[in-house]
This record gives C-alpha cells, structure tokens and sequence, in this order.
C-alpha cells in the first residue's frame, strides 16, 4: 500500500517537472510594433482629374477671301502680333479704286444736281407773275361793277326818256342820245368783262409756269437726294473694301501655342471660318468630378495636389477655384448611380511639358496637422471605444485611446493613457490578451 502511494507521489513529480519543462521551452508570441510619435495627419480624398485650358482663342476669317498658306503645325509657339496667315489683297485694292472713282464721279453729279439756284430764280419769278396778274383781276372786278351800274342806269334812262317822247312830253331827238349812252355803257361792260377773261386766261398760264417750275424744282431734288444716297452707298462699301483690306493680315492676338488647325491653305475662305485655335500653357486648369458629399466638405482656395505618375517627381499643386453648384447624376463603372459635382482647379506654377487633356489624380486636401498619433491599424473597437496593444517589457496591456483627428493613415492621441515613445502593436490579432509574454518586431513607420 506505501509502495503503491509512493509510486503515485513520484509521477506527480514527474508531471510537474515535465509541465515546467515544456512551459520554459515555449516561444513567446511575436508582434510587430510601432512607437507612438509626432506624424503628419492629413484628411483628405482623391479623384481622376483632366487638364485643360481656362480659355482658347479662336483664330477665323475676318473677311471673305483667299489665304495664304498656313506653315504652323498644332505645338508650335506663336507671339503677339505674329503674322499667321494672309489674304491676298489684289481683288480687295482693285475695288477700292473702283469705288473711289465712283465715289468722285457720284459726288460730281450730286454736286451738279443739287445746284438749283436758276430753278429757284425762274420760280420767284413765276409766282410774281401769278401775283401780278391776281392784283389785276383785284382790280377789274370794281371796273366790271361800276360798268354794270352805268349800262343798268343808262337802259332806266332810255326807257324813260322813250315813254316822255310816246307821250308827246319830249321831242323824238332825246331817244338819240340815250340810245348812244345805252350802247356806250354796254361796250365798257363788254371791254371790262373781256379784259377780265384775258387776265383769267393770263393768270392760268402764269399758274401752269410756277407749276412747271416747282415740278422741275422737285425733280432736282429728288435726284440730289437719291445721288446723295448713292453716293453714301458708295462710301460704305469703300469703307468695307478699306476695312477688308485692313484685315488682310490675320495675327496671333496672344503668346501661346497653337492647339489645332483647321485650315493649311492656298484656299478660298468665306468671313467667319475657322482656321486656328490658340491658347496659353499658363492658363492650364484641371477639371474634376467628385461625389456630392465630397463636394460639401471643399470650398474656393482648398489644397490640391495632382499625381501625375512618373512623369514629374512631386506632385503638381493646385487650388479648388470653383465649385459648379449644378451637380448631376452619373453611373459608375459599377454600375452604380452617384451624384457628382464639377470641380474646376486653379493650377500653381504648372510644369513646363503638362499639356491639355492630360490624366491626373487630384488629392483634395480637406485638414493636415503634425501630432502624436498612431497608424489607424492600431486600433481596435470596443463598443463606442478605441483601444490598443501596448507593450510594456515583454508582455501585452490593452489601453484604451482617446481619439482627435483622424487621417488617411493615421489617427491623433489625445489625452495621457499613451505618451510618445510607447510601443504599440501595429496590427492586433484575437489571439492577443492583456499580460501576455510577447516578442516584439517593430515595424518601419510612415507619413500619413
């Protein structure tokens, strides 16, 4: 029975003793850490952007003609002023000096026309004429009344003297001579009415010559005014070949690059057609679509700064210059409908090689500070609570975080619970718990 007790004492100790072996023999649990530093936090989102120009400028026609050949090629620098077509000018000299010669002969005319002077004199006397000749018949028309009283008097007379001598009061001689004033005053009535038709005829005939005279006078005038408007005609389309041949050089209104042309030449051309387009590098702007809500968060003057690869070794910056406030709908290459808002970028000292309709990715600068903080991958949620692994000596402690801002990459610690310089570990398992022995591999740390 001791044997037996003895035996059952001794594997206990054996059991020990291989427990504490294989407990001594155990690796401890490797975790990467990371120190708990000042880091540059930035909050910020990214989208596909693409330059382009603020404004081009258009070169054209600006009058119907026959250009010259257009040697420039789409790149090439042009000046302001530079010459960069013309437009033969032969036809256009030519109908200037047709148009002058019609202008001076036209002028001759209208000069000639206008001078009435001999219509006007024959005029005035024409209308004295008609005024002589009413004053007369003013005048006759008294003559013809009082002649008409006397032939009335003289015929009362005779038949009274008549009905005397028939009564045997007067002797037979009497009727002589009242029949001699009664035809006496019948021949000045009929003299004075004659008189009156021969001013009647007269004024008729004067009237028919002012008339004629006014009619002529009219008829020059007509034809001043309708030569006056030949010749203003005439000085307008002059004005328009003198204008046409003004334009007969077509230059470059800016310093810049040409950005397309439309025409090579020799060719005939009316006014108005496109031959150039022209823009300035300095002007280069960058367009973006971004989500509504990333819209709510920029404003006039946000930092940009545009990714363009490989091709320049920093970033190109920019600023937010202005926001469309009409957003609009857009499917995603998901498929998935989203409201987005145009962007347009200011560009800060653009490099020289960065050209129109270029692809870019714009990384809108919304908050930067430098703070302690941590990479966000430290942190591990409980309920409305953030905490991390900190190592103290070789063994886990779980510590809760107080958080401030939270950046792309890394989140700011507020209050005292973790201090500069404490280990963390930067990416937490399930399998980690509070005293557990760990053995630390810190990790490389980088800005946000």
């Amino acid at each position: 029975m001791t044997s037996k007790r003895h035996s059952k004492t001794l594997l206990h100790h054996w059991a020990l003793l291989l427990c504490f072996v294989l407990t001594g023999c155990s690796k401890p649990v490797v975790v990467k850490t990371v120190k708990a530093d000042n880091h540059r936090l930035e909050v910020s989102f990214t989208e596909r952007a693409e330059t382009l120009l603020r404004q081009d400028f258009p070169v054209s026609m600006p009058v119907a003609g026959r250009i010259s050949r257009i040697d420039l090629e789409v790149g090439d620098p042009v000046r302001k002023g530079e010459l960069l077509a013309r437009i033969d000018v032969i036809p256009t000299q030519q109908e200037i000096e047709a148009l002058r010669a019609g202008v001076e002969m036209t002028t001759s005319r209208r000069e000639l026309t206008a001078d009435i002077s001999v219509e006007q004199a024959e005029l005035i006397q024409a209308n004295k004429r008609v005024e002589s000749i009413l004053a007369e018949t003013a005048r006759i028309q008294p003559a013809i009344d009082a002649a008409t009283t006397a032939l009335s008097n003289a015929q009362t007379e005779q038949a009274r003297v008549d009905r005397l001598i028939a009564a045997g009061a007067l002797p037979g001689r009497d009727a002589e001579a009242t029949r001699l004033a009664t035809d006496q005053a019948e021949s000045v009535l009929a003299a004075r009415k004659a008189e009156a038709e021969i001013l009647t005829a007269r004024l008729a005939e004067a009237r028919a010559g002012a008339a004629s005279v006014q009619a002529r006078l009219n008829k020059r005038l007509a034809e001043a005014k309708s030569q006056a408007a030949q010749v203003s005609e005439a000085l307008a389309r002059k004005s328009q070949a003198d204008y046409t041949l003004q334009k007969s050089r077509v230059v470059s209104p800016i310093d810049g690059v040409v950005l397309a042309r439309f025409e090579r030449g020799p060719k005939e051309l009316p006014a108005g057609a496109p031959l150039l387009s022209l823009g300035r590098l300095q002007d280069l702007e960058a367009e973006c679509e971004v989500l509504s809500q990333d819209a709510l968060r920029i404003s006039r003057g946000t930092p940009v700064f545009l990714d363009a690869g490989v091709a320049f070794s920093e970033p190109i910056r920019g600023e937010v210059r202005l926001k469309e406030p009409l957003g609009f709908t857009k499917r995603s290459s998901l498929g998935v409908e989203q409201q987005r808002v145009r962007v347009r970028i200011g560009l800060i000292d653009p490099p020289r090689g960065l050209g129109a309709g270029y692809e870019l990715w714009a990384r809108f600068q919304l908050r930067e500070k430098t703070t302690l903080s941590l990479p966000r991958s430290c942190f591990v949620r409980f309920g409305q609570e953030y905490r991390v692994w900190r190592v103290t000596g070789d063994k886990l402690e779980l510590v809760t975080a107080e958080i401030g801002l939270k950046g792309n990459n890394y989140w700011e610690l507020l209050g005292t619970t973790i201090e500069a310089g404490d280990l963390v570990v930067s990416k937490p398992s399930d399998e980690l718990s509070p005293d557990l022995v760990v053995e630390v591999e810190s990790e490389p740390t980088s800005d946000s």
